[in-house]
């Protein structure tokens, strides 16, 4: 049986720690790294439908986007309530956690990556967790479908002039509605910037700058990279057991 050790070196070698945010916490979030592992779990986030479904699935470690711990953002005084029946469930049932978050982001071939070529971005300026470049010009309904369409998602707002044919677009994934990203559009000539987790005074200044803005969620602007480094696993290790297990889309 492979051990967990194992699988933390080679997700080493593929994830982009020299742009990892400062704040992150990735790696080995929690258990025994020498467990052995028949058949491992791949998620977006560890909430409680997720480590449920897990523990269903009989896993002996769970690979997470989003870390169980956020010590920088979030100090760790305290684990109750919702909290303590998490990590209860993963302890009870011998569950390694590992998460890897914004160094995923930025890796080759991670989420940035996916998503861009899903939209078919000709890349003109890339940075961890932005993207923006060319595609095949659309107008606004064809774009919003296809972001539906190949995102895997339902909801989906959008914000702005909703008219003319879009040639230019911008994404990044998950929180990527700042004014940091806006103003890199603008440099570029941006026409349409798609991310997750609007904000009310960084879409006003898209706005006002000309800009569409289209809100797929945090989670539907990551779910599918997450899914890529499942792939990326299994693809490593053949002999592994690797189930993907979806979260909700909120």
């Amino acid at each position: 049986m492979i051990k967990a050790k194992a699988i933390l070196d080679f997700l080493d070698t593929i994830m982009n720690y020299e742009e990892e945010s400062f704040w992150d916490n990735s790696g080995l979030q929690l258990g025994n790294s020498n467990n052995g592992v028949g058949r491992l779990g791949v998620c977006f986030h560890a909430d409680n439908y997720t480590i449920k479904k897990a523990v269903k699935s009989e896993v002996n470690m769970l690979v997470t986007h989003h870390p169980l711990f956020l010590p920088k953002i979030r100090p760790l005084d305290k684990i109750t309530q919702s909290d303590y029946e998490n990590i209860r469930l993963l302890v009870n049932n011998d569950i390694v956690v590992a998460s890897y978050h914004t160094c995923w982001d930025c890796a080759n071939g991670g989420i940035r990556d996916t998503y861009s070529k899903l939209l078919g971005i000709k890349e003109i300026f890339k940075k961890c967790g932005l993207v923006i470049g060319d595609i095949t010009p659309v107008d606004f309904n064809e774009l919003l479908m296809q972001i539906k369409e190949k995102f895997k998602v339902k909801n989906v707002r959008p914000y702005g002039i909703k008219e003319g044919i879009i040639k230019r677009i911008g994404f990044a994934n998950g929180s990527g509605f700042n004014h940091e990203n806006i103003e890199t559009c603008i440099d570029y000539g941006v026409q349409a910037f798609i991310s997750g987790d609007a904000k009310d005074a960084v879409i006003r200044q898209a706005i006002d700058s000309g800009i569409l803005c289209i809100d797929a969620g945090h989670y539907g602007t990551e779910h599918l990279g997450v899914k890529e480094l499942a792939r990326q696993i299994k693809k490593k290790f053949k002999n592994l057991e690797v189930i993907y297990i979806d979260s909700e889309e909120v």
